[in-house]
């Protein structure tokens, strides 16, 4: 472990306080942009806390580290366009036309036609400073004109990756190829939504773009073949070969500081080597912190260096296979878990099954598939690997078929449990340190989640967001929502939104009942009439509740497929209390 005494105050690992001091400078700047009352509370609170636990020599560094963290923010979010009309840019995604300039990021506007992915060009036009700081966009570039200038070398890249998938698709089907280069390369343009959705489902969506998962399986074989000199020099053209995520390089980094610390006798610190591999990506790239594939990479790692061997010691009966690939599915989700959960607004219980049983699957998958691109010059050996890869994705197929016969629905979580599980982990840690009347908050915590998860009376909600439309009826721990369709882009927002406990399509407009209350369709969709054989409850249009109490009410639609009322129910809603044409059951 590395350890630092300041001030007689022992700093084990000082690597992480200095990320920490950098992820602090970077948030303050965003915060500043918003609210510079907020950012003060935060900075304050920030140093007054290390302050307390290190003491004031130790402030010094972090101030430092902090100080640079912001600046670095400062010189990447701006740029020198006074005279400035010729930019010289990288397209890195056509698609939401973003372009790079160095390390920095800017969207383009005035281009009709797509860009080359990877290719350099020459823009002329004007700059508009319009930054969107967690997208590291500093600005837009409105184009006159532009001219292509060469291929760059992730232009390169991405046309052999094409040319590739569309040699292997005839041995493998469409379906195969874009699932092998996506697995074995990260080249993910052709892999669909739908394959998408059933990785999700099983928890092994990083499988479809690089990770940390891929430089190791690569490194650990090429390692074994030609040593780790070569191994690493393998391991960082793939890196730039697959995109450069942030995942990856943190993989490599870490591989990196592991070989280098042996060759100079130092002791490899894995939580020091994580913060530093950290805090190389974030002077890079800011924005990093903000995004979603950057925090998960770094969670998931650091809850399995930190419970991976704990959990083995309690499953140590199990057999070794079992055993690894349990203690690590289950340590990689303890931090990850609220950040996905709030990210995407669902979990899935199925990666136990899609890591135990689909994962050692696509290894074979990532090997072949990467030797398959270099004999993609090779006829006859190109064939015979495509073949053998296709004896394992037939294996896939068949392994998700039978994993699918006893795996559960994605579902929602309610984001009380979320913000819940994490006081939970913080009252873990203080009773684990000593602080033994954390356990009482601990039960208070979970007395507070789970009554704000549970309704005592009846509510109806009416939802109007947009072009989603639909009825959430709330009862106890139940949350059922009524939409027109279970699938498609709509219900997935109103899903997120509103995390049903179940999910019911509403076909052909009949009439539904739940505890008491009826919701029946009128007059060719025009009208909602809700019946309920309850002395009261709770309904909510555009947000606003209001108490019924009477025993029908009648919900108007316009034209526009908006829910509204009439002139006296509005007056009503005014008291707070809805007075409908039904009649009053008082």
């Amino acid at each position: 472990m590395i350890t630092k005494f300041i001030n007689n105050v022992e700093i084990s690992r000082p690597a992480v306080n200095i990320l920490i001091s950098c992820i602090a400078g970077i948030i303050t700047f965003n915060l500043i942009q918003k609210n510079i009352y907020g950012a003060v509370l935060v900075t304050a609170s920030f140093f007054l806390l290390h302050f307390i636990i290190y003491g004031k020599k130790f402030m010094v560094v972090i101030c430092i580290f902090f100080i640079a963290s912001y600046i670095n923010c400062l010189i990447y979010y701006s740029l020198e366009t006074e005279y400035k009309t010729v930019f010289k840019v990288v397209a890195v995604n056509p698609k939401n036309k973003i372009v790079e300039i160095g390390r920095q990021s800017f969207k383009i506007d005035g281009i009709k036609t797509e860009l080359k992915d990877g290719s350099k060009y020459l823009i002329y036009g004007s700059f508009r400073r319009e930054a969107d700081i967690e997208k590291g966009v500093v600005g837009t570039i409105k184009v006159e004109k532009y001219n292509f200038l060469e291929y760059g070398f992730s232009g390169i890249v991405n046309s052999k990756q094409d040319y590739f998938y569309n040699t292997l698709k005839k041995y493998v089907g469409e379906e195969g190829s874009a699932l092998v280069c996506s697995a074995a390369f990260g080249y993910t343009k052709y892999i669909k939504n739908e394959q998408n959705v059933l990785m999700s489902k099983y928890g092994i969506i990083h499988v479809v773009s690089v990770s940390g998962f891929h430089i190791a399986v690569i490194y650990s074989i090429i390692e074994k073949l030609l040593g780790f000199k070569f191994a690493l020099v393998f391991s960082f053209i793939y890196t730039l070969f697959s995109g450069g995520k942030s995942s990856t390089w943190r993989a490599f980094l870490m591989i990196f500081i592991l070989k280098l610390s042996k060759k100079l006798y130092r002791k490899y610190d894995s939580i020091s080597a994580l913060s530093f591999s950290a805090i190389l990506l974030l002077i890079y790239k800011p924005y990093f912190i903000y995004d979603i594939g950057f925090n998960l990479s770094y969670l998931s790692t650091l809850g399995i260096l930190l419970f991976y061997n704990k959990l083995k010691i309690k499953f140590y009966k199990l057999p070794q296979i079992l055993s690894d690939t349990f203690c690590i599915s289950i340590a990689a989700q303890v931090f990850s878990f609220p950040v996905a959960t709030l990210a995407l607004n669902n979990f899935s219980p199925n990666f136990i099954w899609g890591n135990l049983f689909l994962l050692p699957l696509f290894t074979p998958i990532v090997i072949l598939g990467n030797i398959a691109f270099m004999l993609m010059w090779n006829g006859m050996l190109l064939k015979i690997t495509a073949y053998i890869i296709k004896i394992f994705i037939i294996a896939l197929q068949g392994g998700i078929a039978v994993v699918d016969k006893f795996s559960l629905n994605i579902t929602t979580i309610n984001s009380s449990i979320v913000y819940g599980y994490v006081l939970m982990l913080i009252c873990f840690y203080m009773y684990q340190n000593g602080y033994k009347k954390a356990k009482h908050v601990l039960w208070m915590v979970v007395f507070t989640v789970i009554l704000s998860m549970y309704k005592f009376e009846t509510k109806v909600t009416i939802i109007t967001d947009g072009k989603t439309k639909g009825i959430l009826m709330e009862q106890g721990f139940r949350r059922v929502l009524i939409t027109e369709a279970l699938l498609g882009y709509n219900y997935n927002i109103l899903n997120k939104n509103y995390y049903p406990t179940e999910s019911i399509e509403w076909k052909n407009r009949k009439l539904y009942s739940y505890n008491g209350i009826t919701i029946i369709p009128n007059d060719e969709e025009k009208e909602i009439v809700i019946v309920s054989s309850k002395n009261s409850y709770i309904l909510t249009i555009n947000n606003q509740p209001y108490v019924c109490n009477q025993s029908y009410d009648i919900i108007k639609i316009d034209e526009n497929k908006s829910f509204i009322l009439d002139q006296k129910n509005t007056r009503a809603l005014n008291d707070n209390i809805l007075d409908s044409e039904g009649d009053n059951s008082d």
